[in-house]
């Protein structure tokens, strides 16, 4: 579990940001999210929808190049 004594923004604003740039080639939904923040999903969504808006930009820029980098290892795979 994400949550260790932080609080929900935090753990959406950092610790979820950097779970999903990890683990972007798997389909992650808010309630698997939620669940490994030990979050109500219902909740977790309106936090996640206020932290990730604040970060979108600066997210899809620290993520492509993950992603890229990831592409060739991807596309021998499938």
């Amino acid at each position: 579990m994400l949550n260790k004594g932080k609080t929900p923004s935090t753990i959406i604003g950092n610790d979820v940001r950097n779970y999903m740039a990890n683990h972007f080639d798997e389909q992650l939904s808010i309630d698997y999210l939620a669940l490994i923040t030990g979050l109500n999903p219902n909740y977790f969504g309106e936090v996640f929808k206020k932290a990730y808006v604040q970060f979108a930009v600066e997210e899809h820029v620290s993520v492509l190049p993950c992603m890229l980098s990831r592409l060739p290892r991807f596309l021998n795979s499938k």
